[in-house]
């Protein structure tokens, strides 16, 4: 009743209140405005999403998995960490 024809609930001091607990906004969204979007470059998710995957493979970061394994793995999986394994007919 507090919203009639025309009106936004954006504005609603209750929808303002749950914002930040009910809605579901990834760190690839840009929450800007368009003119303030324009002006960082205009970067569509894919793009910022690429810049991220940047970021994280330059960082020097300790293995996930112990020296050993790794060895076995790539043992028994020649290929897979080069990307050279062949596709399953």
């Amino acid at each position: 009743k507090e919203i009639g024809p025309g009106g936004s609930f954006i504005t609603v001091k209750h929808t303002i209140s749950r914002m930040k607990t009910e809605a579901v906004m990834t760190k690839m969204a840009d929450r800007d405005a368009r003119t303030i979007w324009e002006k960082k470059g205009a970067l569509d998710i894919q793009s910022r999403a690429m810049n991220r995957v940047k970021e994280i493979m330059s960082k020097n970061t300790a293995p996930l998995i112990p020296p050993d394994v790794d060895a076995k793995i790539r043992e028994a999986y020649p290929g897979l960490v080069e990307g050279m394994l062949e596709p399953i007919p």
